[in-house]
């Protein structure tokens, strides 16, 4: 198919001269005498070239030619500029207007093919880009597609027991669709409430992955009444047969009593577990290491158990809170959340004040890691 070139003259004889060169190399000629006729042209035929005036009446080509280039969007179509001005200042003007190139008259027909060839090999390539950036937008909208149905299956695969329940607030933020950190909550058969949040190696699908075996133990053991040791024994015992070498995740875990009057607390490896009430702040620190790393016979099984008081709350965090950066790049830190749960006040929330000061500290930094806090009030079961 032929090369379609747009000539644009108000003189006959150059329009005559420039069909006679183009017309010998295999071009496809058209013309326009104005700007306005060049415009109105070019959405009519869509040319691969434009040969342009400069000095024309109804439309100068330098107004021409910036129309030209809007209508054209993203396709690549070369302006050349004809002519007799030699000035910097106006060739200047020329490629500002959107030329790509410009040819001062009288032109010589060896020379303007040259560049005609040189500017047709620029759009094959620059044709070839944008060809492999479609296929590429494809691609990744076709992948972003299968993630978000991919996602939707893990929800409903991890999501079968009771995170809604009025006791527990909690915050998810994954990095990307798929989430390295897993919140889970149930009851067991007397109604004791049962919460695990975990914290895997890694982001994306890979640590995700991870998580499905894990959510597999916990609903199934907390349904037989298991306690947190041996849930956490099932879970490690699990995670050492899926997971590669050198992969682990963080958990904790706890048991509310069904009364709401105690409260049983398992860490292995994530930030402090906070009990927060009136009184002050109550902390457990990882007393063994994360889940995976160890043989469950050589884990510390005496789980710590503590009387609460009405209202009293379990905050269990990964450490995607206290690893946030501002932007010289501080960590938000133990110390900021513990300082914001110290301002608490019978009518506030802790949840509500952590993520204020986490909001602050950040400063309109994105994450850089999973994001996750669940809030646990110890009231009574209303089942």
């Amino acid at each position: 198919m032929a090369t379609v070139a747009l000539v644009v003259d108000d003189d006959e004889i150059n329009r005559l001269v420039l069909e006679g060169m183009l017309g010998l190399a295999g071009y496809d000629v058209h013309f326009a005498e104005n700007g306005l006729q060049a415009v109105e042209q070019f959405s009519a035929l869509a040319p691969d070239i434009v040969l342009m005036d400069v000095m024309m009446p109804v439309m100068d080509g330098y107004e021409a030619t910036r129309r030209i280039k809007k209508l054209a969007e993203d396709r690549f179509v070369p302006v050349i500029f004809l002519t007799a001005m030699s000035h910097d200042s106006d060739l200047a003007k020329c490629v500002e207007a959107g030329g790509e190139d410009f040819l001062t008259k009288p032109f010589s027909q060896v020379v303007l093919l040259a560049k005609l060839d040189s500017l047709k090999r620029t759009k094959a390539l620059v044709d070839l880009v944008k060809h492999q950036r479609d296929d590429l937008d494809a691609m990744i909208a076709q992948l972003h597609r299968e993630q978000l149905a991919a996602q939707q299956i893990f929800s409903r695969l991890l999501d079968r027991g009771c995170l809604g329940d009025s006791l527990i607030r909690q915050l998810i933020s994954p990095l990307s669709i798929f989430n390295g950190d897993l919140l889970l909550a149930a009851r067991t058969p007397a109604g004791e409430l049962h919460v695990l949040l975990a914290d895997a190696t890694g982001h994306g699908l890979p640590a995700a992955m991870s998580t499905l075996p894990v959510a597999d133990v916990f609903y199934e053991m907390t349904s037989r009444a298991a306690s947190l040791a041996e849930i956490a024994c099932g879970i490690n015992d699990k995670l050492r047969t899926v997971l590669p070498t050198g992969l682990f995740m963080c958990a904790g875990m706890l048991a509310l009593s069904r009364d709401g009057c105690s409260v049983q607390v398992w860490n292995s490896g994530l930030p402090d577990i906070a009990l927060h009430g009136p009184d002050g702040i109550r902390r457990v620190a990882s007393f063994n290491p994360p889940l995976a790393v160890l043989p469950s016979k050589l884990l510390d099984l005496a789980v710590p158990k503590f009387k609460t008081v009405p209202a009293e709350r379990i905050f269990i965090y990964s450490d995607g809170i206290t690893e946030a950066e501002n932007s010289t790049r501080e960590l938000f830190g133990e110390a900021r959340l513990l300082a914001a749960l110290g301002a608490w006040a019978a009518d506030k929330s802790g949840f509500d004040a952590i993520l204020a000061a986490l909001v602050a500290h950040q400063g309109g930094q994105s994450q850089s890691d999973d994001v996750s806090l669940v809030e646990v009030t110890a009231l009574p079961s209303v089942s």
